[in-house]
């Protein structure tokens, strides 16, 4: 019995220690995003599940940045390319702290919105 209740207490540890280290996606609407990505902001030292998000934030940026450019022959702003991903990121979480009422759209757009906001061509 004592065997027995020593595995599942293991089996259920390392489940746990599974599920714990998977990165949360920031996917979808602002509201899921800023939940993943606005706490791993500021922070200097990052727990691994916390870098792991931090990563999956800065990756989702990339790739809507980069859709934007292909899909678009003229950008809708006009951020100097020293603008790096991790602050065209901080850019949109400042947007959509001072923006609440627009968190239910896409990501997408909101980061669209903060660049023009941000960086407007002239």
């Amino acid at each position: 019995m004592k065997a027995a209740l020593f595995f599942a207490i293991c089996v259920s540890s390392v489940v746990a220690l599974q599920q714990d280290s998977k990165p949360r996606l920031p996917y979808g609407s602002g509201n899921d995003y800023l939940a993943v990505c606005g706490p791993v902001d500021e922070k200097q030292d990052l727990s691994s599940t916390e870098l792991k998000d931090f990563i999956a934030c800065v990756s989702y940026l990339k790739g809507i940045h980069d859709g934007v450019e292909e899909a678009t022959d003229k950008k809708p702003y006009c951020a100097p390319g020293e603008v790096t991903y991790h602050q065209a990121g901080r850019v949109l979480l400042k947007y959509m702290r001072e923006n609440p009422a627009r968190l239910h759209l896409p990501v997408a757009t909101l980061y669209i919105m903060a660049l023009k906001d941000a960086f407007p061509c002239k």
